[in-house]
């Protein structure tokens, strides 16, 4: 057993170096951060996979999960040099992708993978190396149809041809086409089991053609003298494409898969000049399906178009500039009604439009740069409630991300993820489940993988590239001593962000369990001091996030309880009380509610404050007198102070403090000094001040209004206390 002055002098060392490595931490940060620089993020199932790079593998293949879990899937270029991946394509239950081979060499180009999510499920498909010595082989994945993936093989700047995959090497042969039909840059589409595509058969002659897989030669649909490209597949079974012909310059063109049935639309712009035609989209609003597309004519400029494959069904749909400029519409999106799309319009620069078909309401969501300079949205994505989100750059040049909901007119900044002027760049932006995944740039993570959550609340995802080079840190946290052991949550890269104790000496200073195995991290948190024992906050790989416990050795540390099977409780605010513990966490049944550790039982619920399956979401937990006072709502009074002294019949609203409707929330956040227990509340129209609360009276009483009398004073009573 150490003595105190040995624990002390001991402690003292080890924070001592804690804090000089934080701080080296923090003085490397004001350089460049490092950064994993996420790219090719693509959702399969319930994770976003994508290439990254930690520092010691080199660029390769990851995937992280929606609760922040991490994972190198293979280092398929073993050691440090990475490895060249691209083209990634989610397709049914697997991921493929290009692998190009080490970063910065020009062996074993060009091969196809997939992968299941697992390291041996991590394999490679076909090899198409045809010239060591060329950048040759798998070029992209450019389609799929329901039961095989399409593939462009060739050099980078020669021609290339049409290969398809069914996922097995045997499966990956060449499309039957003739190997005459050459490109070198895809233009194409899928509809049905068929390919439409344009390809060059000699040095001056183009063709429009489709697979054959009974004759197993291709179809040519149309011989013509230049390359058709812009192609669009129909529900109907038909494809639209732009292709030229004598007299009209690159025009709208139809084919149902026969010559016969592939036939001129219409001239959109007359004469030999192109209208170049693109940007197809389906708008599938209730009420009817409407494909729209740019095109440019002398009298509109560029605009947008609409058509349904019929000379009379193709026409301007709206000159969003009016007159010979053009609004040079892009990016469409849509999930049902509305549309959104970017262009520039009268008087603003280039922004973010919305049309409702159900009202035929056509409004800029944004003048983020006001007037004439552009914001330059881009990474347009819509989360599962229809909500858009999108990267733009204000007026002074910080590109950060923003929002706009059905029910507002205006789009307004969702989060400053690098604060001040300094640029996020946020890209990638994909919808996962009820989230919405990105890269994004911070000063302190670096470029990282960042979420929007269901509330629309915005934090870091993963970390994955954490050894800064110029002073590799293991950045210790939450640290927390209990008996004569001091714990803390570390990551030393080779078991990731996982609990660490100290007996206050170097020896002595050791990893209690990994947890999460492996270098993913099980991310401790809310480390509390109960008696002898140590609870927090993990996740293991498999249950989510849940409560644990540790005694500071490795079979003494486990999981207090699996309090929700359906991926974690998540639990919050860990209070020790009594000998025990109080905090709140989440499952199904009972939303989110109030728990509590009695000494020697098992977590078990405190109190369903709000009935059912709605949430109290109890917070702010702060011993006083013998109670544990917190903010809840219980579904009828709104987030009011409440108290529990550790029993269910014990567990009380102190006081309705705003006498309103639920929808008038008052915000309470409960805090003791002085032996007396303050709290951040509003009331009275007072907005949000510092009150306390007198337990004879059971009362509040103001203790200062520090806001009164300012331009925003209004709406407030003179009474001093309720």
């Amino acid at each position: 057993m150490l003595k105190k002055t040995q624990w002390m002098g001991g402690l003292f060392v080890v924070v001592a170096a804690l804090c000089i490595s934080w701080c080296n931490a923090q003085a490397a940060r004001q350089f460049t951060p490092p950064s994993s620089n996420p790219e090719d993020l693509t959702v399969l199932g319930n994770h976003v996979y994508f290439s990254a790079e930690d520092g010691r593998h080199g660029r390769e293949l990851w995937r992280v999960d929606l609760n922040g879990n991490a994972e190198l899937l293979k280092d398929l270029t073993p050691g440090a040099t990475g490895s060249q991946l691209s083209s990634f394509h989610a397709f049914l239950e697997h991921l493929y992708f290009r692998y190009g081979g080490p970063e910065g060499g020009r062996k074993n180009l060009g091969e196809l993978w997939r992968t299941d999510g697992t390291e041996a499920g991590t394999v490679r498909v076909r090899r198409f190396v045809t010239d060591p010595e060329k950048e040759s082989g798998l070029y992209e994945i450019v389609e799929h149809s329901e039961d095989r993936i399409y593939l462009t093989i060739g050099e980078k700047n020669a021609a290339k041809v049409l290969w398809e995959s069914d996922g097995t090497t045997a499966g990956t042969r060449p499309v039957p086409i003739p190997r005459s039909y050459t490109f070198k840059t895809y233009h194409g589409a899928v509809s049905g089991e068929d390919i439409y595509f344009s390809a060059r058969v000699s040095n001056s002659e183009y063709v429009v053609a489709r697979t054959d897989y009974q004759g197993g030669r291709g179809q040519i649909l149309r011989v013509t003298d230049s390359s058709a490209n812009s192609f669009f597949a129909l529900d109907s079974g038909a494809v639209l494409f732009s292709g030229n012909s004598e007299g009209h310059g690159h025009e709208l063109w139809i084919t149902r898969g026969t010559p016969e049935s592939t036939k001129f639309v219409k001239d959109i712009y007359p004469g030999p000049e192109s209208s170049g035609i693109g940007e197809f989209h389906y708008f599938r609003p209730t009420g009817g399906d409407m494909v729209l597309f740019a095109a440019t004519t002398a009298e509109n400029g560029r605009e947008l178009w609409q058509t349904d494959g019929t000379p009379e069904g193709t026409k301007l749909w709206r000159d969003l500039l009016p007159g010979a400029g053009s609004s040079s519409p892009y990016n469409l999106f849509s999930d049902g009604d509305p549309l959104f799309f970017v262009a520039i319009g009268e008087g603003i620069g280039k922004e973010v439009w919305r049309y409702t078909k159900s009202t035929d309401q056509l409004v800029a969501v944004s003048d983020i740069a006001p007037g004439l300079t552009s914001s330059d949205p881009y990474a347009l994505c819509l989360n599962i409630v229809g909500d858009l989100i999108f990267s733009a750059t204000d007026i002074n040049k910080d590109e950060e991300l923003w929002l706009n909901t059905n029910a507002m007119g205006r789009a307004k900044r969702l989060a400053d993820i690098n604060p001040g002027h300094a640029p996020a760049y946020p890209d990638y932006t994909i919808r996962v489940l009820d989230t919405v995944v990105m890269a994004a740039t911070s000063a302190v993570e670096g470029r990282e993988l960042w979420i929007v959550r269901g509330d629309k609340t915005v934090e870091l995802l993963a970390d994955i590239y954490t050894d800064d080079s110029v002073n590799p840190s293991s950045t210790p946290r939450n640290i927390t001593p209990v008996s004569e052991l001091l714990y803390f949550a570390a990551n030393d890269i080779a078991h990731g962000l996982e609990l660490w104790c100290s007996d206050g000496t170097r020896p002595g200073t050791r990893l209690v369990k990994d947890i999460f195995p492996g270098r993913a991290s099980s991310n401790p948190s809310e480390l509390t001091a109960v008696g002898n024992q140590l609870f927090f906050v993990a996740e293991d790989g498999n249950h989510g996030y849940e409560l644990w416990r540790s005694d500071g050795t490795t079979l003494g540390t486990t999981m207090a309880r699996e309090i929700s099977p359906a991926g974690g409780s998540r639990p919050t605010g860990l209070t020790a009380f009594k000998g025990g513990l109080v905090f709140s966490a989440y499952r199904p049944l009972d939303g989110e509610e109030l728990w509590i550790v009695e000494p020697g039982k098992e977590p078990h619920l405190l109190f369903d404050i709000n009935p059912g399956t709605e949430s109290s979401k109890p917070r702010d937990l702060v011993v006083w007198k013998d109670h544990v006072y917190f903010r809840a709502n219980d579904g009828l009074h709104g987030e009011e102070l409440w108290r529990t002294e550790g029993t269910g019949e014990g567990t009380v609203m102190v006081k309705d403090i705003v006498n309103a409707p639920v929808e008038r929330i008052s915000t309470v956040a409960p805090g003791v000094g002085l032996d007396q227990l303050f709290l951040a509340a509003e009331v009275d129209h007072r907005g949000t001040e510092l009150w306390r609360f007198d337990p004879e009276k059971n009362d509040l009483q103001l203790v200062a209004d520090i806001a009164r009398n300012t331009p925003y004073d209004i709406l407030r009573t003179d009474a001093p206390t309720r």
